[in-house]
């Protein structure tokens, strides 16, 4: 059976798309292709309506309102010599399940203190979903854990750590004169410059990564920081910020000219296809660019940013094409999260720096339209609480594609379990995705509890079931309609260029991933933590901020160039490791 493996990796929410671009680059196949037109000149944007080809009503019901679920979590607080820190400060924010993908966590209840009592201890309200837990305690360093499962991991520990000082000024890039009034941050600590430029922070030394200054009129800076183990003495740490100036942007052929519906948009120099996000919102989208020439784009569109330029736009007038339809959940309208993506064909929406694509909600009445979409192959992402259905769907010029009902929650249904290849146990938090043949969509899951997941609304036809974002680990399925298979079973394992340099990885019982086995002639030694990866020198950490073992796992299966490097942690210093 032929799987489409660029549809595999497009559904994991575009990280595949970055390490694509990443590669690229790094083989110098972009220089040429990433200088973007000029750019229309603001010209209003044409009014031309697509002809529509087939038309459908929806159900005239109202669905439902879903029903919010609670998952309190209890929360321990130690220090290092392991005596409860009471007075501890203690916030769970959570995106609850059908949030928007990429939706911040939410404090259900913002403001109030949350304190640890006399043994340290505090249960902390929560939605049932994905969150970061932050802990703060006078005179020891902030703790920050992100990707908290709180259906899950409802009993958390946290150690805190006396921190080690990092202090240094932050300075304009060209005058060299001190800015005052900067945000400096590294995880859960944040501070700002005094009028003198000067910050002081203190940090876990265990958790940081690296400092990070914003200020206004100036773009973002971050500088890694490496804290060797041990380590008491303060750090001297000077950081220099560009000036930058604001530029809004226009999305023609989009209402109003809004680019709300686009995602992401960047603002970045002529030649580099990632750089800052732009923020949208009712009032319009407005990036920090770079001082001089720049490059805004978005949506399968680029414009040049003149150095006089405040004002640019993104031409997505693509002819019109189009798709529509209506959600449908346990026979009911409901509004729905959905994403169009452009997948795409050769190297012809690189130089743009994204895929063409847009995101929405359907009404209450699950009716959506995807208008002005650039012409091409696209997969349409349904999340609406659940597993994410995915329809693929093609668009052309001048036509207006009616998808009709979609039907998330029904068709057939794969049930099973994903095992930790190392453990043996069930692995939570793994996304399963079950890929079709050209012409079948998909759906994608979460395994949950003792690694069960559920995928639905698949329709018949030949499918691969497989963990997205662990080494590929897949069993093939034909589908009849309306089937019911269980007892589906998938296994994390070795990534293939791990395999290849006779490198073994496991995960600890921190989450952590670490080698497993030694390696005398690449010089790993068992417990060597994998924090980060180096792809031609492009260090992960810099293009994903955030990032997860996982990840880490899902580049590594996905690229098997040259230029890999694993940077990896002994407890003492960090040091990079090459693969062949």
């Amino acid at each position: 059976m032929a799987v489409d493996t660029r549809k595999t990796w497009l559904l994991l929410g575009g990280l595949l798309l970055v390490g694509l671009v990443i590669v690229l680059a790094l083989l110098g196949v972009l220089v040429d292709l990433l200088r973007p037109d000029p750019g229309p000149a603001l010209p209003e944007a044409r009014r031309r309506g697509p002809r529509v080809v087939q038309t459908d009503g929806g159900p005239a019901e109202l669905p439902e309102a879903p029903v919010a679920l609670d998952c309190p979590v209890d929360v321990s607080v130690r220090d290092e010599a392991g005596a409860p820190v009471a007075g501890a400060k203690v916030a769970l924010a959570v995106a609850p399940p059908g949030s928007p993908p990429g939706a911040p966590p939410v404090d259900p209840r913002p403001g109030a203190a949350l304190r640890t009592d006399a043994d340290g201890r505090v249960t902390v309200p929560a939605a049932c979903g994905v969150g970061r837990l932050t802990v703060r305690a006078e005179g020891l360093a902030p703790h920050r854990r992100d990707h908290i499962d709180t259906l899950s991991d409802r009993s958390l520990r946290v150690v805190l750590r006396l921190g080690v000082r990092v202090e240094g000024v932050v300075r304009d890039a060209a005058t060299e004169a001190p800015i005052a009034g900067a945000r400096v941050a590294s995880g859960a600590t944040s501070t700002e410059t005094e009028a003198d430029g000067r910050y002081l922070l203190r940090v876990d030394p265990e958790q940081v990564r690296a400092i990070e200054a914003t200020a206004e009129g100036y773009g973002r800076q971050s500088e890694r920081l490496w804290i060797e183990a041990g380590t008491t003495s303060a750090v001297e740490l000077d950081l220099w910020l560009q000036a930058s100036r604001l530029v809004e942007v226009l999305c023609l052929g989009q209402p109003d000219e809004l680019c709300v519906r686009i995602e992401p948009i960047l603002c970045t120099s002529p030649l580099v296809p990632m750089g800052e996000a732009c923020s949208s919102g009712p009032e319009g989208t407005f990036c920090d660019c770079p001082m001089g020439e720049a490059a805004v784009r978005g949506g399968g569109a680029a414009a040049r940013v003149g150095p006089e330029d405040d004002i640019v736009a993104l031409d997505l007038r693509f002819s019109g094409g189009g798709l529509r339809g209506v959600t449908v959940v346990a026979g009911q309208p409901r509004s729905c999260v959905l994403r169009a993506v452009r997948l795409p064909e050769g190297l012809e929406d690189i130089p743009l720096g994204l895929a063409a694509g847009q995101m929405l909600t359907s009404d209450i009445s699950g009716a959506f339209t995807f208008a002005n979409l650039k012409p091409g192959r696209y997969q349409v992402q349904a999340q609406c609480g659940g597993p994410t259905r995915m329809i693929d769907a093609g668009v052309v010029d001048d036509e207006l594609r009616d998808l009709g009902h979609l039907f998330i929650d029904e068709g057939a249904q794969v049930s099973g379990v994903v095992i930790d290849g190392v453990t043996g146990e069930g692995a939570v938090g793994q996304v399963v995705v079950a890929v079709g043949t050209d012409g079948v969509g998909g759906a994608t899951a979460m395994s949950g509890p003792e690694g069960a997941f559920t995928l639905t609304g698949l329709d018949a036809g030949d499918y691969e079931i497989l963990l997205a974002t662990r080494p590929l680990s897949s069993v093939q399925l034909n589908l009849a309609a309306d089937a019911r298979v269980d007892g589906v079973e998938l296994a994390t394992g070795a990534a293939s260029l791990l395999a290849e340099n006779d490198v073994k990885l496991a995960t600890d019982d921190e989450g952590k991933l670490v080698v497993s086995a030694e390696n005398a002639d690449l010089g790993l030694r068992p417990g060597d933590e994998v924090v980060s990866l180096e792809i031609g020198g492009v260090d992960l950490r810099d293009v994903l901020p955030g990032y997860t073992a996982e990840a880490v796992d899902a580049v590594l299966e996905h690229y098997s160039g040259p230029g890999v490097q694993l940077i990896l942690d002994d407890g003492e210093a960090e040091r990079a490791v090459g693969l062949r």
